[in-house]
């Protein structure tokens, strides 16, 4: 007795969600051949460097700033230090020419030792004069903007070492994603910190199994790994997943069924609707780049992470992975011949 098993279809959804601390020295040669010293007032440190990304063009950094006076200099002496966004200019960084930045600053948290100005080109910190106002550290949060062109996702700060003498030194520090960074070298690629949004879409697929007799489909309680089903035009049913290569980069993707599984003679198995009849199947999907690795195979427990491909596609900009479907079915004393049919429902999800 032939049945026809119906279209399984693939739905989408989608889930994407330095300081050196200088003294310096000067001499004098007069008649006595004297010299002297011109103490440091105070030190000036960044530390617990962070930048994270809050939306287009729009990011957070944090830090904790550090003052510390030198002995013998003034405890009331005004510290300041001065933050803004750098633009990159081929492989360099450099410094937003006076008025020329767009962008800007918000959401500035520090403490009561600290004063700031905002302005159209930087930020601007103050120790607010006081009996020990050199003697703190406050953590400090700025919200800021990238959205002069080529500006670079993390602050610049100038900080300045001031001495008894009225001398100062000034010195730079790179607010970055991967720390309190020296050097413009060390801080990582714009493209690295800015990643764009993946943008995932998935094909939908119609898996028409063809007609089978229901008479070699193994009961639930065999033991075996089912029918192997076959469907028709598969080469034009593959599952697929496109997206923007950048977005991907250095993270892993869990492709995720939502559909309820049930467990029938032991397995976890997916069920096909009939009229008063049931079948029941377990899914896999074969990569089709030949990485096992990259299989998947469904109902299961727990997620699965992989490495999604940076090949280009046809797509400028965009990449692709596609994968074969294998369909393994059950049926029980119930199961009667007709047409059934159901839906396999994809969510993409990046790891934590």
């Amino acid at each position: 007795m032939k049945k026809s098993i119906g279209s399984l279809r693939a739905n989408r959804e989608r889930d994407m969600k330095i300081i050196v601390n200088l003294s310096r020295l000067m001499a004098c040669s007069l008649l006595a051949l004297s010299t002297h010293v011109m103490a440091t007032q105070y030190t000036q440190n960044i530390t617990g460097c962070s930048v994270t990304k809050l939306g287009t063009n729009k990011f957070q950094a944090k830090f904790t700033y550090v003052v510390t006076p030198v002995a013998g200099g003034s405890v009331t002496t005004r510290s300041n230090f001065y933050v803004e966004v750098p633009t990159t200019v081929g492989t360099n960084l450099i410094v937003h020419p006076q008025n020329s930045s767009t962008s800007t600053f918000s959401n500035v948290v520090a403490n009561a030792n600290l004063g700031y100005n905002i302005s159209t080109r930087g930020l601007s910190f103050y120790g607010i004069p006081n009996a020990n106002v050199i003697m703190f550290s406050s953590f400090i949060s700025i919200d800021f903007t990238t959205d002069t062109a080529g500006a670079y996702p993390g602050l610049r700060a100038r900080l300045t070492n001031e001495n008894t003498g009225g001398a100062s030194q000034t010195s730079v520090m790179y607010i970055a994603a991967n720390g309190c960074q020296l050097s413009i070298t060390n801080i990582p690629k714009p493209e690295d910190v800015d990643t764009p949004e993946p943008a995932f879409t998935m094909s939908s697929a119609v898996w028409q199994m063809n007609t089978l007799d229901v008479s070699n489909l193994p009961d639930i309680s065999a033991s075996g790994n089912g029918y192997a089903a076959s469907i028709s035009n598969i080469a034009s049913n593959n599952l697929c997943i496109n997206y923007v290569t950048a977005g991907v980069k250095n993270k892993a993707y869990a492709l995720s069924v939502t559909n309820t599984s049930s467990m029938q003679g032991g397995r976890s198995l997916f069920t096909l609707q009939g009229t008063a009849s049931q079948l029941f199947y377990n899914l896999q999907l074969a990569s089709n780049d030949g990485v096992t690795a990259n299989d998947f195979s469904f109902p299961t427990a727990s997620a699965k992470y992989i490495t999604l491909t940076q090949t280009a596609s046809s797509t400028p900009n965009r990449s692709q992975m596609c994968w074969t479907p294998k369909i393994n079915l059950f049926k029980n004393a119930a199961t009667k011949e007709g047409m059934h049919t159901g839906s396999v429902n994809f969510v993409i999800s990046p790891k934590a």
